[in-house]
């Protein structure tokens, strides 16, 4: 449980801490704790009941209200200590580090007197919390270390290998991006990502948005990796062998099993595809994962945004989202051509396309890139990983099927 359900969980259970302490709903990422503590906030000073708390969220927004059990359960895992100013100060600190970052990219871009002033007013409150910060006193960081422990994390298993760089795998609250050159692989490696999550994974739902192609084209690659057809021969379906008819059908047939959906280039837009997550990942914390390639085919309502400032806001929006819903989301990205006029062809980090929100939003940054020892392996760089191991992963990329594999046999010189 992060810190913004933790502490909505310890004010439904003891309401009169909300009396102790003044906080804003709009401090929270999570848009049904901003709910429940709006709530709280009108019946603040009446008696009350749970159930009264979920007919006056359903009264301010009957869509976002979820159910009476969700808060149920929300009190159910309150921590049994009172921590609850150590949430409060964690809470508020994220939130103001956050419309700091927003507002200088902001100023930085349009330096008004009103982003200025923004801008002054928040450091102000960055200093005024310092002088509030917790006392270092371990008790309250035993408490939160006996919540991870009561609490089991959930963790997306993939390709065992890459697991083990990330901890175990998967978590919620990861913003991932996976930067290739065109034809690499990128897109092959999601597809394979897609399903081993899904088949290693009970009850994990999956959503594929592929922005540079048809919801059919990219389903037609899930099933050449699942029947081992070669690809080339989805172009006319029509012509398939009888044998190939059957075979595709059943490998389409076994992938419909699992919850994954894929969406067309109809949803480039950032706003249709947040809708779809909001919808598709409401009660799935940790048990849910997106899929977008890639970052620079999204597009954003302003027109008038250069290309880094719309970077920027999808990178950000997205973060954000993963951290919201404590979900899972994997971002793809182009690589800059000119990593291909070096003598050295491994990617960096700084070969990412607009690079610096991509790599600074991102949780995890994985890199691809050809092997010059073995054309048919693909190198898997962990270029950043902001908890676990960096290093470098053999992939066998077998391309007439889109299908990405561990290799076991290769090894580095």
């Amino acid at each position: 449980m992060n810190n913004e359900l933790a502490l909505v969980a310890s004010l439904l259970k003891e309401p009169k801490r909300l009396t102790e302490y003044e906080i804003n709903p709009a401090w929270f990422v999570n848009e049904y704790c901003q709910q429940v503590l709006k709530a709280l906030n009108n019946l603040k000073g009446t008696s009350y009941q749970l159930k009264d708390v979920y007919r006056e969220m359903q009264a301010i927004n009957l869509l976002n209200s979820g159910t009476l059990e969700d808060l149920d359960t929300l009190v159910g895992n309150a921590p049994e200590d009172d921590i609850t100013a150590h949430l409060v100060y964690f809470v508020k600190k994220d939130y103001i580090e956050r419309e700091l970052t927003y507002t200088a990219k902001e100023f930085s871009l349009n330096g008004t007197e009103e982003l200025s002033e923004k801008l002054q007013s928040l450091l102000a409150e960055k200093n005024v919390l310092k002088q509030n910060k917790p006392n270092g006193r371990l008790d309250n960081v035993y408490q939160e270390f006996l919540g991870l422990i009561d609490t089991e994390k959930p963790l997306l298993q993939t390709f065992d290998k890459l697991d083990n760089y990330l901890g175990g795998g998967l978590s919620g609250g990861q913003l991932v991006v996976i930067g290739a050159r065109p034809a690499v692989g990128k897109t092959a490696l999601g597809t394979s990502m897609a399903m081993e999550i899904l088949q290693k994974n009970e009850g994990t739902t999956v959503d594929f948005f592929t922005l540079e192609m048809t919801a059919w084209q990219l389903t037609a690659r899930f099933i050449s990796r699942k029947a081992k057809i070669n690809s080339i021969l989805f172009r006319n379906p029509h012509n398939l062998s009888e044998k190939n008819q059957q075979i595709s059908k059943q490998a389409f047939q076994e992938i419909m099993r699992h919850d994954l959906r894929v969406y067309g280039a109809e949803y480039e837009q950032l706003n249709d595809i947040k809708q779809v997550i909001r919808k598709r990942a409401k009660s799935k914390a940790g048990k849910y994962v997106a899929f977008i390639d890639y970052a620079g085919l999204v597009g954003v309502t302003d027109s008038r945004k250069t290309e880094r400032q719309v970077m920027n806001e999808v990178t950000r929006t997205l973060k954000l989202l993963t951290n919201e819903l404590d979900i899972t989301i994997i971002l793809f990205a182009q690589l800059n051509r000119g990593m291909e006029q070096r003598a050295e062809k491994k990617p960096t980090l700084a070969d990412l396309k607009e690079s610096g929100s991509l790599e600074q939003d991102a949780n995890v940054v994985l890199l691809l890139s050809r092997n010059e020892q073995n054309e048919k392996i693909v190198d898997c760089q962990i270029a950043k990983n902001r908890e676990g191991m960096t290093g470098c992963i053999p992939f066998k990329f077998i391309p007439q099927f889109m299908d990405f594999s561990i290799d076991y046999d290769f090894r580095y010189d």
